[in-house]
């Protein structure tokens, strides 16, 4: 059809397992506002798996290389005293 939405829901717990968290967290998550979510009912809630993936990627920690520690070399003197 046309203008159709192309959009597939996770229930909390598919979140949970994606994300590797628990529900309690997930919750939290929708508290927050971290997390948008769908209340079809009462007592039903649903994610888009876009705004899951869009959650992960805004979490992801980009981490730059460690640079090598530079060490100045001791060079011992004869007579020199070393603490």
């Amino acid at each position: 059809m046309e203008g159709e939405i192309d959009m597939t829901l996770l229930t909390k717990q598919e979140v949970s397992k994606r994300l590797g968290c628990s529900i309690r967290t997930v919750d939290r998550l929708m508290q927050t506002g971290d997390l948008p979510y769908f209340r079809p009912s009462p007592h039903i809630v649903r994610f888009d798996e876009r705004d899951v993936e869009a959650h992960l990627a805004k979490c992801r920690v980009h981490v730059q290389p460690k640079a090598e520690p530079t060490y100045r070399r001791f060079t011992y003197v004869p007579g020199q005293k070393v603490v």
